[in-house]
């Protein structure tokens, strides 16, 4: 019987020289998913911060609270009911533009595809679309309260301080919940570059009615 030829063994330096390829490969291709990942992060979070600022930046939150203190200040402060009743109806119609606004503001968010291994992007995503929420409730809260205020004084005066109520409810969660989200954006950026793009984003507004009572 013709017994099999063994092959020649491996030398030990071909085998160290070809342990040594493997490991060489293997960190470099750790270190090229790690640099995708990390620029993947940071598209992710510029495209939060861009989305959140084009919808926090839109005129409508400029209309809508200017028609609320122009509501305050026609029934609280001046005592003018059928100016009341005008400007009530004005927020109704702000309110609404609002909250079509809010809910289209929640569908950019979803669609922004962050990954769950994006952690402190994805709990910023969270947290902005956690406040949007809160203004989605509110407002569909409102809309219900000022849909029910006619022309008449009792009903101008008991629905106006119903909505006054709601607005007193809601000021802490929205509050709240604005501020979790700056905090939340801090934590996210990675950069000093990435801070500052946020530096103004989560600053209240101060808005006044300027409207002159007639």
């Amino acid at each position: 019987m013709i017994e099999e030829s063994q092959g020649e063994p491996v030398p030990k330096s071909k085998t160290g020289l070809i342990v040594a390829v493997i490991a060489v490969a293997v960190v470099l291709v750790g270190l090229g998913l790690w640099l995708a990942l990390g620029l993947l992060g940071r598209s992710s979070f510029e495209s939060l911060v861009t989305v959140t600022r084009e919808v926090e930046g839109d005129q409508i939150w400029l209309d809508y609270f200017i028609a609320q203190d122009c509501l305050v200040d026609a029934v609280v402060e001046t005592g003018d009911l059928e100016l009341g009743f005008t400007e009530s109806q004005d927020l109704l119609d702000q309110t609404d533009a609002l909250a079509r606004h809010v809910n289209a503001s929640l569908d950019r968010f979803a669609e922004l595809g962050i990954q769950p291994w994006q952690g402190p992007v994805l709990a910023a995503r969270e947290a902005i679309v956690a406040h949007y929420e809160v203004w989605e409730n509110h407002l569909a809260e409102s809309a219900t309260v000022l849909q029910g205020i006619n022309s008449e004084p009792s009903s101008i005066l008991q629905g106006v301080q119903t909505w006054i109520n709601l607005v007193v409810e809601a000021t802490e969660p929205i509050e709240q919940t604005f501020n979790d989200a700056g905090a939340a954006f801090e934590e996210a950026a990675a950069s000093e570059e990435q801070l500052a793009s946020i530096e103004t984003l989560f600053v209240p507004a101060d808005v006044a009615c300027t409207r002159t009572a007639v």
